[in-house]
């Protein structure tokens, strides 16, 4: 995550109320977000959906540990899982080959709120 993101969601967790949180697992803003969680929601049960393809996996400690799958379903779960969805993805505006979009998109169609922490600058390709 950008500073800027980072300091959106941690402005945004202290204001809520958390007493489960699921995540991905994976290096950068699922790291940060886990981070933020234990300092802002200690008593939080902290739920983790790790993927199957560990390159990205951050192995961070959490509370519940669900099984690998494979990233599409591990998402689904996830958005399925939870009330709010948290995201912070890479690009402000949508990608469709995105693994953070797909699962906003899925999160919106299932009727999911979710709350963006969108990155300051635009991508090359979104200028």
């Amino acid at each position: 995550m950008e500073q800027r993101q980072f300091e959106n969601l941690s402005d945004f967790l202290q204001e809520i109320n958390v007493l489960e949180f699921h995540y991905g697992d994976c290096v950068g803003a699922d790291e940060d977000a886990v981070a933020l969680i234990r300092v802002f929601h200690p008593e939080a049960t902290v739920v983790m959906h790790p993927p199957k393809d560990g390159s990205r996996r951050a192995y961070t400690q959490a509370d519940v540990v669900r099984p690998e799958r494979d990233y599409l379903e591990r998402n689904h779960n996830i958005v399925d899982a939870c009330e709010l969805l948290l995201a912070a993805p890479h690009t402000r505006d949508e990608v469709l080959r995105s693994g953070t979009w797909a699962t906003i998109r899925y999160a919106r169609k299932v009727g999911r709120d979710v709350q963006l922490f969108l990155p300051q600058k635009r991508t090359k390709e979104h200028p």
